[in-house]
């Protein structure tokens, strides 16, 4: 069993580009993942770039990721990347891991309006868990949190650039690696409730929840 932690990156699509509707408001443009072990092991990595076939990168994502329109110029389509993707995983038994549901979403609509829902749908079909929403339940708070935001809660060392997908992804696997281990992850996500200040009553409720069927079933 491996553990595939997914990140992407998005630009802004258009409405509409040679008289083709564009019902999404995003548009992948770089692919990055981590494989671990088992025993949360870091086994490999995997980076690519997609060329958009719709958006022209935008200034405000270049000025989030550093991502290049030069960089994107030679890059695979979604469908070379994701044959590319799908090679490295591998036959082995996984689980699929992403920060937040807006990873999978995108992915699941972005295979449809390029008309890859079968060539992906073993990959779409998979167990995808929301590791935001686990910390959410296992740290007692309540609205989303940003990886940055979570990792530092964590006392986390940051790893490479933030909203680099590859980097994101392998951030995100430390905190995986985290819940996957019962000590740590009580001794962590109990200072978060210190960290975060919440009363004695949520604490008592939430810490309860923490370490009983949720770590057991959640992240089995």
């Amino acid at each position: 069993m491996n553990y595939i932690v997914i990140d992407f990156e998005f630009t802004d699509a258009p409405k509409r580009k040679n008289n083709i509707k564009y019902i999404q408001k995003h548009e992948i443009i770089e692919i990055g993942a981590i494989k671990l072990d088992k025993n949360c092991n870091r086994v490999d990595t995997f980076s690519i770039f997609v060329k958009p076939d719709f958006s022209t990168l935008t200034q405000h994502c270049t000025a989030i990721t550093g991502i290049s329109s030069a960089e994107l110029q030679n890059a695979p389509s979604f469908r070379e990347a994701f044959e590319l993707f799908e090679e490295w995983i591998g036959d082995e038994d996984y689980k699929i891991y992403t920060w937040s549901n807006n990873d999978k979403i995108q992915f699941k609509k972005e295979c449809h309006m390029k008309h890859l829902d079968d060539r992906f749908s073993k990959l779409l079909n998979r167990h995808w868990t929301d590791l935001q929403k686990l910390f959410m339940r296992f740290s007692g708070i309540k609205q989303c949190m940003q990886l940055e935001k979570a990792l530092n809660s964590l006392d986390i060392k940051i790893e490479g650039k933030l909203h680099r997908a590859v980097d994101d992804a392998i951030n995100t696997s430390s905190i995986l690696t985290i819940m996957k281990n019962k000590k740590e992850a009580e001794k962590r996500f109990g200072a978060i409730h210190n960290f975060f200040q919440i009363n004695e009553e949520d604490q008592h409720s939430t810490l309860g929840d923490i370490f009983g069927d949720l770590l057991k079933l959640a992240l089995a």
